[in-house]
């Protein structure tokens, strides 16, 4: 059979076998490269090489997904700051919740570090162990804390130290129930005497504060009054029974840092036998001072007397 294109006269005849051939080859190659399967194959040599190819099947894998669980996920990594993406370690927000639940902040006033409103008291007419109890803005009455001690020695229910002595509280003149039996001359000015009375005791009745305790009444010192010079006095009972002695100076101490006199009251008696104390600026007397005093009750002596 005679070829379509004499090409083979065009060369020389020691290459024309071998041209044939490549000739062959080229043909069998562009054919190839045309062919539906070489399309695949080229395909699949762009997925090895990186390429993303979605299928179907995959397309609805990932709208199935739950957008809750998606979320969780944020969270669950979110909280895992230091983990490695491929080990898949999270942080269960649970247990980190377990973890701050485990420290205890204790009460919220501790009684070895109380704060001072924790023993001052309002809205009550009755006197505490340990306690400050506020009858208006310039007076306050205290009880130390084993000021109860000696109830059942003196005869008194028991139950005063639990439930609180109650009284009744006033201001009178102070010349107008007595004076001083000495040094009245050397008063360069007298407060208003406070009388105080144990209303659920009876008339001829009176707590004692237990020994080497007191009633501490808390006074604001007038704006007037030379702080160098201040003198607490009480009233003294007559043993007769008939009538109140003069004044007599007592044991107090002034907290220049709050400006408050705390006079020591050693008894609050029923309607026969009231408490009377009275603040007075004195000529030659000095003032005994203890700054911070009212802070240090509070604060360190009242509590460590409690604990003993």
């Amino acid at each position: 059979m005679k070829s379509l294109f004499p090409f083979h006269r065009l060369l020389p005849a020691s290459l024309v076998g071998p041209s044939l051939l490549a000739i062959l080859i080229l043909f069998l190659a562009i054919t190839a490269c045309s062919s539906p399967n070489g399309e695949a194959s080229s395909n699949d040599t762009e997925a090895d090489a990186g390429q993303d190819v979605s299928t179907p099947q995959d397309t609805a894998d990932v709208q199935d997904t739950d957008p809750g669980d998606a979320q969780q996920a944020d969270v669950d990594d979110s909280l895992d700051s230091g983990a490695d993406a491929d080990t898949g370690d999270t942080t269960d927000a649970g247990d980190t919740a377990d973890v701050g639940d485990t420290t205890d902040t204790g009460p919220i006033n501790d009684a070895d570090d109380p704060e001072p409103e924790d023993r001052l008291l309002e809205d009550t007419n009755r006197i505490f162990a340990g306690y400050f109890t506020i009858f208006d803005d310039d007076l306050m009455i205290a009880g130390h804390p084993h000021v109860y001690n000696e109830l059942v020695d003196d005869g008194h229910d028991p139950s005063i130290a639990e439930d609180g002595l109650l009284v009744d509280v006033s201001r009178i003149d102070a010349e107008s129930v007595g004076e001083f039996a000495y040094e009245g001359d050397a008063i360069a000015a007298l407060d208003e005497a406070v009388e105080i009375t144990a209303t659920e005791l009876h008339d001829d009745e009176a707590v004692v504060a237990a020994h080497d305790t007191a009633f501490y009444t808390v006074l604001t010192v007038p704006e007037d009054f030379d702080t160098d010079h201040l003198a607490p006095a009480i009233f003294v009972y007559d043993y007769d029974g008939d009538s109140w002695w003069d004044f007599e100076f007592a044991q107090g101490f002034y907290d220049p840092s709050e400006n408050l006199y705390f006079i020591e009251t050693t008894f609050i008696g029923g309607s026969d036998f009231p408490a009377r104390v009275v603040l007075a600026e004195h000529d030659w007397r000095t003032t005994e001072v203890w700054d911070g005093v009212f802070q240090d009750l509070i604060e360190i002596y009242f509590p460590t007397l409690e604990e003993e």
